[in-house]
């Protein structure tokens, strides 16, 4: 049995990024640049798919709209897990972990467990925001109002996240095997 989350890895991880706090004056920006896209975006996606009295194919414009400028955030937050600025470059996150007995597969998770985190949440105020105003506003209520921004805005993160770890498992990094202990 093959399990692909390697616990000591992950915790060699997140005491790394840990201790790494004070990072660069990027690292703050692509925060600040990511918190405000996630704003942007979650505004949008309050409004209940309801209210579009236009076509359909006009609210698939302005919802696609919307998941763009999420998506463009969710970029720039998981931006924070992969370059690390030193004293005079940006250097790719894979250089400075060279040294910790950490594989890029384990990196990759690290980075998806982190970034769906924030999308989960994202992903829960907007359907409970959504079904509040649809509710109250327009006396209404859908399945959509909840399933739609939780496929939008969790599930396809998740399937970026999960394209990202497949590619580095593809490269060749071996899942961990399970000892009989852990079975």
């Amino acid at each position: 049995m093959y399990r692909i989350t390697d616990d000591r890895q992950q915790q060699c991880l997140e005491k790394f990024f840990a201790k790494e706090k004070t990072w660069y004056p990027d690292y703050f920006g692509c925060k600040f640049a990511a918190y405000m896209m996630f704003f942007c975006g979650i505004i949008g996606w309050l409004f209940p798919y309801q209210a579009e009295w236009v076509s359909i194919h006009e609210s698939i414009k302005t919802y696609g709209i919307y998941t763009m400028i999420y998506l463009l955030g969710f970029s720039f937050y998981s931006q924070m897990f992969t370059s690390y600025k030193g004293s005079k470059r940006n250097r790719n996150l894979g250089e400075i972990l060279q040294n910790l007995p950490v594989s890029s597969v384990q990196t990759a998770i690290f980075k998806a467990k982190k970034t769906l985190k924030i999308c989960g949440r994202i992903a829960v105020i907007a359907a409970a925001g959504q079904t509040f105003f649809a509710i109250v506003a327009l006396h209404t209520f859908s399945i959509g109002n909840i399933l739609i921004p939780l496929a939008v805005l969790y599930v396809l993160p998740a399937g970026i996240c999960a394209v990202e770890i497949a590619v580095e498992l593809w490269k060749g990094q071996t899942p961990v095997r399970l000892k009989k202990a852990d079975r």
